[in-house]
C-alpha cells in the first residue's frame, strides 16, 4: 500500500488487505476487520504516554465508523482502488467522442444532502493501443456544500476568534463560502475494460483555504499517457514562503459573528428532553415516519447505503433529537433491530438518513421493510 499513509499503516496496524470487489473492481468485502478494529481500540487505550483516550476523542469516533462500515478502511488506506474502478466496466457501453453525459447524486455531509453533478466525455480513442480516454468532471451544489461546511469552519473561526472580529461582512462571508470539485481523466483498455492509467485532482475550499489532492496510477509495464500537473511531475517541487499576514485594520460593527453560532431553537411542545432529578437530562426516544427508503451506491465509500428520506413531520424530530444529544452515541433501530450506533456530532436537519452496510442485500431488506404501511424508525440513547 501506499507508504505516504505510513502513520494511518500504524495506527491501522497492517501493511496489506485482502478484499473481494464486484465484476467493476468496486470493493465488496474485506478480511482482517476485526484484528485492525481490535488494533486501533488497543492504540487508543494505550495513547501516548500510556494515557488512554479520551471517551470524546476523535479516534472513537473512527472506529464506530469502522464498525458500522468496514469498507471505510480501504477507503482510508487504499483510496487508489475506488479511483481505478471509476472508469471501468465488464459490459460493453456505447459512447460518441466528444459528447457529454451528465448525471447527478446526493451525498451526505454531516446530515447535509448534497447534489453532486457528474460529466463523463469520450475524449479520445487509439485503435492501434486499443485504448479509451474518458474525462470525468463533478460538481457538489456550493449552497448546500456550504451549508454542510458550516460547524467546521464556525469551529475554526471561533480558534481565531479574535483576528476574526476584524473580518470584513465580505471577508466574512467569503471565509464561510465552501466548494468541492473532482477531475478525473482515465486510460481504459477496449480489450477487458480495465483501467490502466488515471489522473484525479480533488479540490475543496472551505474557512478561506483551498486544498488540493492530486492523485496519478498507471501500469509499470506501460508508459504513462496522460498529461500531469507539475506538481507530479517537478523533480525538485517549489514551496512558497509560507507567512501570515496581519489581518486589515478596518473594523465591522457589533453582530458580525452572531452568525458563526446558530442559538438552540425554542423547545416545541414535542420536546424530547425530560429533566432528570438524579443526573444528567434524559433524552427521550423519538419514533419517526419514513417518506421514502431506497439504497444506493455510496459516493464517498465503497458498497452501498440505504438512503432515507423522513416525513416533515418527523424530520423536524429528528432535528429536536439530534440537537439535545449533540455528543452522545445514539442507536437507530428498524423493526426493534439496532442497525447502527452514530455519535450526533451536529443537529442533523432536513430529515436525511444514511446507513452503510456492505450487505447490500441487507440494506436492500430494510428498504423493503420501510415501504410498508406504518414503518417507522425509533432512534434513542444509546443504553
Amino acid at each position: 500500500m501506499n507508504l505516504l499513509y505510513r502513520n494511518s499503516l500504524t495506527a491501522y496496524g497492517t501493511a496489506a488487505l485482502e478484499l473481494e470487489t464486484d465484476l467493476n473492481g468496486n470493493p465488496r468485502d474485506l478480511s482482517g476487520v476485526d484484528q485492525i478494529v481490535t488494533h486501533m481500540r488497543e492504540m487508543a487505550a494505550n495513547g501516548p504516554g500510556g494515557v488512554p483516550a479520551a471517551g470524546e476523542s476523535g479516534v472513537y469516533d473512527i472506529i464506530a465508523k469502522l464498525e458500522a462500515n468496514p469498507l471505510q478502511i480501504i477507503a482510508a488506506l487504499v483510496p487508489e482502488a475506488q479511483l481505478l474502478a471509476t472508469g471501468q466496466s465488464y459490459q460493453a457501453e456505447t459512447m460518441e467522442i466528444g459528447q457529454a453525459s451528465a448525471t447527478s447524486r446526493d451525498e451526505d455531509y454531516g446530515g447535509v444532502s448534497v447534489p453532486v453533478t457528474s460529466t463523463w466525455t469520450l475524449e479520445s480513442t487509439d485503435a492501434t493501443a486499443r485504448t479509451a480516454t474518458l474525462s470525468l468532471s463533478e460538481e457538489a451544489d456550493a449552497a448546500a456544500f456550504s451549508q454542510s461546511q458550516q460547524p467546521a469552519i464556525a469551529n475554526l473561526i471561533s480558534g481565531f476568534a479574535e483576528r476574526a472580529k476584524n473580518l470584513t461582512a465580505d471577508q466574512l462571508a467569503s471565509v464561510k463560502r465552501a466548494s468541492k470539485s473532482r477531475s478525473v481523466k482515465l486510460v481504459v483498455s477496449l480489450n477487458d475494460g480495465s483501467t490502466l492509467e488515471a489522473s484525479e485532482i480533488v479540490t475543496v475550499a472551505s474557512g478561506g483555504t483551498t486544498l488540493r489532492t492530486y492523485t496519478h496510477i498507471q501500469r509499470e509495464d506501460m508508459p504513462a499517457s496522460l498529461q500531469l500537473p507539475t506538481v507530479l511531475t517537478a523533480k525538485d517541487l517549489q514551496t512558497p514562503d509560507l507567512h501570515i499576514e496581519p489581518l486589515p485594520s478596518s473594523k465591522v460593527g457589533p453582530g458580525i459573528l452572531d452568525e458563526l453560532s446558530i442559538p438552540p431553537a425554542p423547545r416545541k411542545a414535542s420536546q424530547t428532553v425530560a429533566p432528570d432529578n438524579d443526573g444528567p437530562k434524559a433524552i427521550a426516544p423519538v419514533s419517526l415516519e419514513v417518506k421514502s427508503a431506497k439504497v444506493v451506491s455510496a459516493p464517498t465509500s465503497f458498497g452501498s447505503e440505504l438512503d432515507i428520506m423522513l416525513t416533515p413531520e418527523s424530520a423536524a424530530k429528528f432535528q429536536d433529537f439530534t440537537q439535545a444529544a449533540v455528543g452522545e452515541i445514539t442507536q437507530v433501530l428498524i423493526n426493534d433491530k439496532v442497525v447502527i450506533e452514530p455519535r450526533i456530532l451536529t443537529p442533523i436537519t432536513g430529515g436525511h438518513l444514511v446507513i452503510s452496510e456492505p450487505d447490500s442485500k441487507l440494506l436492500q431488506d430494510m428498504a423493503e421493510q420501510l415501504t410498508l404501511p406504518e414503518a417507522k424508525i425509533l432512534v434513542r440513547l444509546r443504553p
